[in-house]
């Protein structure tokens, strides 16, 4: 097969690419490469070698590292789809829930339930087993305690609300959410 000029191979793009974002502190990349302290095999400074390690790339795959920690080198390297790369990034969210570990996407994907939703319910205090919906998340009521005994005196949270002009939805969020202790809940100033 006779080679185009190297320079329009798209591996050649991707090797240029791969050597600018671990040696170029001016790329913007560059933190995340190079900065890192991932290094580029010596050998593959020469394109030729890099391609006869690699081979041809397929259409739309992509250069992945299989130890995201790990330097740009033959056993460390591999081309993968989008999808595939997008799981192997050093900055996602990795799950585990009944001894399997997957990213927060590959559960949304399994489970039907959107990534954003997963993470979100997590960031929220909820736990694995209820963001990833496989137990119901437990819903608390504002009649889960109906009085609140501060001083001595006693009173529903609607009565502590109206005295004090604290909205009844706060005073839960402050038992309830925030985890505070009655007399935090109802002497601290909104």
């Amino acid at each position: 097969m006779k080679y185009m000029s190297n320079r329009r191979l798209p591996e050649y793009r991707v090797w240029s690419g791969m050597w600018t974002r671990c040696t170029n502190k001016n790329e913007r990349c560059y933190k995340y490469y190079g900065g890192r302290g991932i290094k580029v095999h010596e050998s593959w400074k020469s394109f030729e070698k890099f391609l006869a390690d690699m081979g041809r790339r397929p259409n739309n795959f992509q250069l992945d590292r299989i130890d995201n920690n790990g330097d740009y080198e033959p056993k460390n390297c591999r081309w993968v789809d989008r999808k595939t790369n997008a799981r192997n990034k050093s900055n996602n969210l990795i799950i585990e829930f009944n001894s399997q570990k997957k990213t927060a996407s590959e559960w949304s994907e399994i489970l039907n339930v959107k990534s954003a939703t997963i993470r979100k319910r997590l960031k929220d205090g909820w736990t694995v087993e209820e963001a990833l919906g496989f137990k119901k998340k437990e819903r608390l009521s504002l009649k889960r305690r109906k009085f609140l005994t501060l001083n001595g005196e006693t009173k529903s949270i609607q009565e502590w609300s109206k005295d004090l002009g604290i909205k009844r939805t706060t005073i839960f969020q402050r038992l309830y959410v925030y985890k505070w202790s009655v007399e935090k809940t109802l002497t601290r100033e909104v």
